[in-house]
């Protein structure tokens, strides 16, 4: 959603608890220039799609520990050189985890 100046303020989100195990999706990336894009064949990557909690319970019950967490976003800077990153912005695209499995647990 954008405000008065066409400025992203708000992305919708749907289906957040829905499970998708294995679920095919096809995309060729949005930069591409459309007289490529013809000639490309798409990529063809299987989702599988849990929640935050999801992701952070399968790895603790296996024992690691979270070390560090990371929610990546583009500076001013960047957004200003790179406009299709300001959606970063205002909610992260990527969650980086870093866990780690005490020698105890091995």
């Amino acid at each position: 959603m954008d405000d008065k100046e066409g400025r992203h303020v708000a992305l919708v989100v749907s289906d957040y608890f829905a499970k998708e195990d294995g679920k095919v999706e096809e995309w060729i990336f949005g930069m591409t220039p459309p007289e490529l894009k013809k000639s490309l064949r798409a990529f063809r990557v299987p989702r599988f799609k849990r929640t935050l909690s999801d992701w952070i319970d399968v790895l603790a019950d296996s024992g690691f520990v979270i070390e560090h967490l990371n929610e990546p976003r583009a500076s001013d800077e960047l957004v200003k050189r790179e406009p299709y990153l300001a959606d970063t912005q205002i909610i992260p695209q990527f969650l980086i985890v870093r866990y780690r499995k005490p020698a105890e647990a091995k």
